[in-house]
């Protein structure tokens, strides 16, 4: 097993010769290891998107090759803004599906939550798309040249954006 020493009030562990307080007369704490979690702050902007049972993927900091895969269990109601930070935020809970003694409390994790899927789609990266008044396009090479092709564009996330008409696979932009 392991103990885990409670901080005072001024982040010093707790140690032979340190006071007690009547009303927090915890000195350790044995966590359980079985059923570890890792919890996560979420930009209010994208909380929209986020509910309970959407699987996450997980690397920890000290362990970057090793990956581990988790479920969202709780999203927070309330934001909270978090020091030297101006972004509110929403706390969010992953529970770990693997048991690895490698895993400890206190660790540093990177969390991708998977809010959605889609396949059989076409998709281009953000950068290669121009818009002029409300026209979507990109630039499309040929055996003519280059040329402008109209695009209708669906869903994006940070690097990439759906393509639902205009483009086939295999032209090259």
């Amino acid at each position: 097993g392991m103990v885990v020493y409670k901080r005072s009030w001024d982040g010093q562990k707790i140690t032979s010769g340190s006071q007690i307080s009547v009303w927090d007369p915890t000195v350790a704490t044995l966590p359980d290891l079985s059923k570890m979690v890792t919890k996560t702050y979420v930009n209010e902007i994208d909380i929209s998107n986020l509910k309970t049972d959407l699987n996450v993927n997980l690397t920890v900091d000290a362990f970057p090759d090793k990956t581990f895969t988790g479920k969202v269990v709780s999203v927070a109601n309330v934001g909270e803004q978090l020091p030297n930070s101006d972004a509110k935020v929403f706390e969010v809970i992953v529970e770990i599906n693997e048991k690895d003694t490698l895993l400890r409390p206190a660790m540093t994790t990177n969390n991708q939550i998977l809010i959605e899927e889609i396949k059989d789609a076409i998709y281009i990266p953000q950068e290669s798309v121009f818009i002029t008044d409300s026209v979507s396009y990109v630039v499309v090479k040929s055996t003519m040249g280059l040329n402008r092709q109209k695009i209708e564009l669906g869903k994006t996330n940070d690097n990439y954006v759906i393509v639902l008409k205009g483009l086939t696979e295999g032209e090259e932009i």
